[in-house]
């Protein structure tokens, strides 16, 4: 069986780098991967998830101030008052969202993940992101079933992935927070732990914590509401293509600034922060490459290619490879810099 599997450039630069170590051809190393996770994979035990999209849910009403797709690896920061909303939408499903606040008059109060777990190690609806100096920021007007939250997993920055992939550059959500703040006068040492968005991370008594595949469905809305003035920063997480974060895979979302009837724009003040109107995004290895790759199927591993898909790990077939080659590259070839690295729990 044949397909043509959408890897990012990223991923193909370790796949030909460990295929080259060895002796083989990318397509040669690949059939190996598919045929390794054929094997090492119990695909029998792992829960089914859907990929049915979810019915439209309701929104909060009101004027629609902004309405951008982000594509990978970008992001965009919103200036908000109290009162507006910020809606978040899977456009492709099962991609993760990295998000950081600040006080729109204050840029050194910010939203506090620490702060923000007294509340349990997760969000769900009804719950309030807080600040450093323990104020509430915003509120989680609505929260999809399929939309697990993260209080845990600090923004996967450039070093891990020079770390742990041996690689001089991969996207990451630290550098992209960086290049979307800059619209507004904030930098790198502005960028804080991230609120993250269908983000499936678990954990153990021993304090061991890893991610589970995202269960994240087309048409999924989680909906902010900001409950002061602040700035709203959502990104795409930019290590999806080499985590369970987003399933291998970098997706676009959907965001929205709505501003219901009868709130005014923010007052503007000595502290507030602005937008540059002269500020040009200038996000690293934007637009992601992509490339796509013709793959023979070895017989052994199309049941369980197929069997991503019946279960909603993958969307489709192709899909399916690009996973089955990630899962198994991590599990048996990178050297871990933590036990963890890699870990699953079906």
């Amino acid at each position: 069986m044949r397909v043509v599997a959408p890897f990012s450039a990223q991923q193909i630069e370790v796949i030909d780098r460990e295929a080259g170590r060895r002796g083989l051809t990318r397509g040669a190393f690949i059939a190996a991967a598919l045929e390794g996770f054929a094997q090492q994979e119990d695909l029998s035990r792992v829960p089914a998830l859907s990929s049915e999209p979810l019915a439209a849910p309701p929104v909060t009403p009101g004027e629609v101030l902004a309405d951008v797709e982000l594509l990978p690896v970008s992001g965009k920061a919103f200036a908000m008052r109290a009162g507006d909303v910020l809606r978040i939408t899977q456009v492709e499903a099962r991609q993760c969202v990295d998000f950081n606040a600040f006080s729109l008059h204050d840029g050194r109060e910010q939203f506090s993940a620490g702060q923000t777990r007294t509340q349990g190690f997760r969000l769900h609806e009804g719950g309030v992101l807080l600040s450093n100096r323990a104020r509430p920021m915003m509120q989680v007007k609505q929260l999809p079933a399929s939309c697990v939250t993260d209080l845990l997993g600090a923004r996967c920055t450039v070093k891990l992935y020079e770390t742990r992939f041996g690689m001089e550059w991969h996207t990451n959500c630290h550098d992209t927070l960086t290049e979307t703040l800059r619209e507004f006068g904030l930098g790198a040492d502005d960028v804080h732990d991230s609120f993250n968005m269908w983000m499936n991370t678990q954990w153990d008594g021993n304090g061991h914590w890893w991610s589970e595949w995202s269960s994240g469905r087309v048409g999924d809305v989680v909906e902010l509401e900001a409950l002061t003035d602040v700035l709203a920063a959502p990104v795409i997480c930019g290590g999806g293509d080499f985590s369970l974060t987003s399933n291998y895979r970098l997706k676009p979302i959907r965001v929205e600034h709505v501003r219901p009837a009868g709130v005014g724009a923010p007052e503007v003040g000595p502290g507030t922060l602005q937008a540059d109107p002269g500020y040009r995004a200038q996000f690293c290895s934007y637009p992601l490459a992509q490339v796509h790759e013709q793959v023979e199927i070895p017989e052994a591993a199309v049941d369980s290619m197929q069997q991503l898909v019946a279960k909603g790990r993958a969307m489709m077939l192709d899909e399916a490879v690009v996973q089955a080659v990630m899962v198994w590259l991590l599990r048996n070839v990178i050297p871990a810099s933590s036990p963890d690295l890699g870990r699953f729990r079906w």
